[in-house]
């Protein structure tokens, strides 16, 4: 829950520049290689497809929006009982807020920094039951622009016993 009052004031102190302001928008669409590590499990790599759209707010800060959804799960072998059994996981969802620093958002060449709330829910399906999950944190990344194409990391939840981030490759329209 406080990360929803968060990501609300973070849309309240940007939503009147966002407004007026006449800079420039930016849409981009990812392919994430998540990581899921969490204790005591073996680590997996289910894939998302994130969208983006920003807007600038100066010439290097811009607001951005993000949706991701699923695209392929990733198994693990897990003991419940002493027996072993196959778990499907799954990215249902991802989106959030964040500020996003560039250094030079004009050039071919660019590097920029990310800041910002997410909220994500993962779905884990063990012989025909399933469970979903919903958390939200603070998220922080770092990535490159080279012409239309992005390079990022981001690392969307680090709570105690678990953490997500992805690398991703996009690109920018």
């Amino acid at each position: 829950m406080k990360s929803f009052t968060i990501l609300f004031a973070l849309l309240a102190i940007f939503a009147t520049p966002l407004h007026a302001a006449e800079g420039d928008t930016y849409g981009s669409v990812q392919y994430a290689l998540v990581t899921y590590d969490e204790e005591g499990f073996d680590e997996v790599e289910p894939t998302a497809l994130v969208f983006k759209y920003g807007k600038f707010i100066n010439d290097n800060v811009s607001i951005e929006g993000r949706f991701g959804i699923g695209l392929q799960d990733d198994d693990i072998d897990v003991d419940i009982l002493g027996m072993t059994f196959e778990a499907e996981v799954e990215i249902e969802t991802v989106f959030g807020v964040y500020l996003v620093a560039h250094t030079n958002p004009d050039a071919q060449g660019t590097f920029y920094g990310v800041l910002g709330v997410t909220q994500g829910e993962l779905k884990v399906s063990i012989d025909g039951f399933s469970d979903s999950e919903s958390e939200s944190d603070i998220s922080y990344g770092f990535g490159a622009r080279f012409g239309n194409f992005t390079l990022e990391y981001m690392n969307y939840l680090d709570k105690d016993a678990f953490e997500a981030t992805a690398i991703s490759l996009g690109y920018v329209f």
